[in-house]
């Protein structure tokens, strides 16, 4: 989810909702609260989505789950529906490093 994309109007209603449970929100801080949860950055590092992963490689996205299920490639799992692997993982398998 991009921050820019998010329509103020959701943004003003997501904080009023939430203020019941924390008085303090206002939507500056669930801006801040949202980027700092998104899955494109973890730790200063790239988080690719499986297509993107799949694209840089090479390969399909049959292959991609394959590689994952096998242990070739580390994939963190945001949601049950929703998965990012990390640049660095891609890089180090194109370069021919040992995978962590």
């Amino acid at each position: 989810m991009k921050i820019k994309t998010m329509s103020p109007q959701l943004l003003d209603a997501a904080v009023v909702l939430l203020q019941t449970a924390i008085p303090d929100l206002t939507t500056q801080n669930l801006i801040k609260a949202i980027r700092k949860c998104t899955p494109r950055m973890t730790s200063g590092k790239e988080m690719l989505t499986r297509a993107e992963a799949a694209d840089r490689l090479g390969i399909s996205l049959v292959t991609l789950h394959r590689w994952i299920n096998e242990g070739l490639l580390n994939a963190v799992s945001i949601t049950p529906r929703t998965v990012r692997i990390p640049s660095e993982e891609v890089e180090n398998l194109l370069s021919g490093k040992e995978v962590k």
